[in-house]
């Protein structure tokens, strides 16, 4: 491995055509310790790369994880339960290779740097780390711990860091809507499809954000029909793989609009009121009572509807380009507001249906034994 590393650094040169003499010559990193020696050959790993540049590889070794970032903005605070560690050789090593990340040396810098020492020459005691790392792009190196659960999922440590750090981001976070995402990440329930949100933090458009936001519960519309079905046809299976048996062969999948409503209705009372509020939802009714107009609050369930019907609506304006769908256009403090809203929601539907949605033998959440099962 350690050769692997000097011979993206001879290519780098030649491209530049650059000539480095004992090309052909053995050399490597200086070792620091048996034990991160170890590491190169036991380690596994794992790479996320973000854009043309960016990388972050998880590292595990034994009771321990690392996180080495490359072309990475560093966090004031990093993610909880995460903390700086000295960049040893073994975790360059594996992090670069198993990134792909290319030297952005030029050749004269880095045949300045690793053309006069090699194995054959007397004294040589290897490359100090120092000499090679100015060589590639800048790395950061972090030390996870066991304790935390999300730290298992690369997708969701990425998101933390990139919350954490303004500098990869396109849209005007505000510090409330930063702080959602981080604990988003950090605290949600583990079914939710992360990699969606990362990628819709990568964006260039807050519609971006949006519609990845949205197509986190569009995963789980099945949710509330196969659990009712699921209730009179008794089955083992997580609700996800019946749902997949149903489109496979009846190509049966639920409509949007309703399977939202249905969601939400699940959902916690407070948060739709809240909802209704950021989508300036009325909250009551005008009805007629023995001729008398009288106001009173609207049901949660008229308000669950109306709340699933305006995040719709928000959805096909942005994914549709007929006639009859309007430009969506809202200023930075209103999507703000939305992506909160959407990010409340996601985490209060995973931690409803996620564990029957895609575990094997977990009950359904209860459904209410006069709801009608349809295949629509």
């Amino acid at each position: 491995m350690n050769g692997s590393i000097f011979q993206l650094l001879f290519e780098r040169a030649a491209n530049e055509n650059v000539i480095i003499q004992n090309a052909d010559k053995s050399r490597y990193i200086t070792k620091i310790s048996d034990e991160d020696s170890e590491l190169l050959s036991d380690a596994k790993l794992s790479a996320l790369l973000l854009g043309r540049k960016s990388r972050i590889v998880q590292i595990e070794h034994r009771e321990e994880t690392y996180f080495c970032l490359f072309d990475f903005p560093e966090p004031d605070v990093p993610p909880e339960g995460i903390e700086a560690t000295p960049l040893t050789p073994a975790l360059f090593t594996c992090a670069v290779l198993e990134a792909k990340v290319l030297s952005n040396a030029t050749g004269s810098e880095i045949k300045n740097a690793i053309e006069s020492d090699f194995i054959d020459n007397a004294g040589y005691a290897g490359h100090k780390l120092d000499v090679i790392t100015p060589l590639f792009p800048t790395v950061l190196a972090y030390k996870g711990s066991v304790y935390y659960e999300y730290q298992h999922d690369l997708q969701r440590i990425t998101g933390s860091f990139i919350a954490r750090t303004l500098d990869n981001l396109q849209i005007e976070l505000e510090r409330t809507t930063i702080e959602s995402l981080i604990d988003f990440f950090e605290a949600g329930p583990r079914h939710i499809p992360y990699a969606n949100i990362v990628r819709g933090m990568m964006t260039l458009t807050w519609e971006g954000l949006f519609l990845d936001t949205y197509r986190c519960i569009e995963q789980i519309y099945s949710c509330t029909k196969v659990a009712a079905l699921k209730n009179d046809w008794a089955s083992n299976k997580p609700l996800r793989q019946l749902a997949e048996l149903l489109e496979t062969h009846l190509s049966w999948r639920p409509k949007e609009e309703d399977a939202l409503i249905a969601i939400l209705e699940k959902c916690d009372k407070a948060s739709i009121k809240e909802a209704c509020i950021l989508l300036r939802i009325p909250t009551e009714e005008t009805v007629h009572v023995d001729g008398q107009e009288t106001v009173r609050p609207r049901t949660d369930e008229k308000l669950a509807k109306s709340v699933a019907g305006n995040i719709y609506s928000i959805r096909n304006n942005l994914v549709h380009y007929r006639p009859i769908h309007e430009m969506v256009k809202k200023n930075d403090s209103e999507w703000n507001c939305i992506i909160r809203l959407m990010l409340k929601l996601v985490r209060e539907a995973y931690e409803l249906f996620g564990p029957s949605f895609f575990e094997d033998g977990i009950s359904a959440i209860p459904i209410p034994p006069q709801q009608e099962v349809t295949i629509a």
